[in-house]
């Protein structure tokens, strides 16, 4: 008997969990949306500098602030096979300061404008870039050109930036994520630059400052002078 209403008993109390649940649901439905708010691209202007450098120009946003990006069709899809990291390293590199400013100038003068610079290093393109308020335009286009035309690459920052590469190295490998990624990058594009995702750490010990110098005056070669790069600047107003 005792059995018996303990089941009856586990019966109702389901039951009564479920409709609780099936209410709880319906309660939380979600509003029907408005339609769609119509959406107008901004309009661009394209042109070219007396060097022959193309600039896109594009008004967007509310904020008084405008971004400057020099950027060149270039990247770790064109690393030389045996040293794949070889990119970063040239990146890491080029915040080091250039032949006029070091690189503690270089972070004092963004960061009076109301910003900094990066240096980006992707698959297929790298870029310089800063993003400052908009009265600090010009000076921002100086500075950005400055890091681009004239990277000091000191040797004494290759030991401390190759270190630093390797303990990324470690972390990165070490998330599933990017172990799924490798695996499934190896698979899809097999020897193929795009099949490699990381650095190695033979490859990062293995690297000098004449490959970087190699690697550069060979994008330089391939890219054209950087007046031929693309210049991106982006006016929020």
């Amino acid at each position: 008997m005792e059995i018996i209403m303990n089941a009856k008993t586990l019966l109702v109390a389901g039951t009564m969990l479920t409709m609780s649940v099936c209410a709880s649901a319906q309660k939380q439905a979600p509003p029907q949306g408005s339609a769609p708010k119509p959406f107008t691209v901004p309009a661009h202007e394209t042109y070219s500098l007396p060097n022959g450098m193309k600039v896109t120009l594009v008004p967007y946003g509310n904020l008084p602030k405008v971004t400057v990006s020099a950027v060149v069709n270039a990247g770790n899809l064109n690393e030389p096979a045996e040293l794949p990291g070889l990119a970063d390293l040239m990146g890491h590199l080029m915040k080091e300061g250039t032949k006029t400013r070091t690189s503690k100038q270089v972070a004092e003068q963004s960061a009076d404008m109301g910003g900094s610079v990066d240096v980006n290093v992707g698959a297929d393109e790298s870029d310089i870039s800063t993003d400052v308020l908009s009265e600090f335009g010009p000076k921002a286009i100086a500075l950005v050109a400055d890091v681009a035309r004239n990277p000091l690459f000191p040797d004494s920052e290759v030991a401390r930036i190759k270190n630093d590469m390797l303990r990324q190295l470690t972390i990165q490998k070490s998330v599933p994520q990017n172990i799924a990624l490798m695996r499934f990058r190896k698979l899809l594009y097999g020897d193929h630059p795009y099949g490699t995702v990381f650095a190695t750490e033979d490859a990062i010990q293995k690297m000098t400052m004449a490959d970087v110098k190699k690697y550069t005056t060979e994008i330089l070669a391939r890219n054209g002078p950087i007046s031929t790069w693309r210049a991106d600047l982006i006016r929020q107003r």
